[in-house]
C-alpha cells in the first residue's frame, strides 16, 4: 500500500504527541531518516519537491542553422522546401551532427520561426507544423 507523505507526516506527529517517542525511535518505527522525522515535527505539511533544472537541448549547437534553413524555405517553391529527413542529412553532412537522427528535430521544426516579414508564418509554418508526423513514421 502506497502512503502519501501527508499521511506519513501525520502519523509521525501523532506518535510523537501520544507516545512521546524520540526522533530516532520514530525514524526506526516509520523506516524514514531522522531528517524526515525532524521535518514532520517542524511542519504538518511536507515540503514541496524541488523541480529538476531544465535540461539543455541537444539541438542547441545547431538551432541557428535550422532556423536559417526554415527562414529560407519561406520564399522557396514548395518542391524545394526542406523536409525533416533532409534537415537531418544536412546537419550530419555540414555540421557533423550525428545526434540529428535521434533528437526531437520534428519538435524544433514544428516550432518554426514566424514569418520575418511580420506575418504569422503563413503556409510555410502550417506545412512545418504538419511535418512533425514524418519523424514518427
Amino acid at each position: 500500500m502506497h502512503r502519501s507523505r501527508e499521511w506519513l507526516f501525520e502519523r509521525i506527529r501523532q506518535a510523537h504527541r501520544e507516545q512521546g517517542l524520540s526522533g530516532r525511535e520514530l525514524a526506526v518505527r516509520f523506516k524514514v531518516s531522522r531528517n524526515t522525522v525532524r521535518k514532520a515535527l517542524e511542519s504538518p505539511v511536507p515540503p514541496r519537491r524541488k523541480a529538476p533544472p531544465p535540461r539543455k537541448s541537444v539541438l542547441e549547437p545547431v538551432k541557428g542553422f535550422i532556423d536559417a534553413m526554415l527562414r529560407e524555405d519561406l520564399d522557396a517553391p514548395a518542391k524545394q522546401k526542406h523536409t525533416i529527413p533532409r534537415i537531418m542529412e544536412r546537419l550530419a553532412a555540414e555540421h557533423d551532427f550525428e545526434l540529428a537522427r535521434s533528437t526531437g528535430l520534428g519538435l524544433r521544426v514544428q516550432a518554426a520561426p514566424a514569418d520575418p516579414r511580420g506575418g504569422s508564418g503563413g503556409p510555410a509554418a502550417s506545412r512545418w507544423h504538419g511535418a512533425a508526423g514524418e519523424e514518427a513514421g
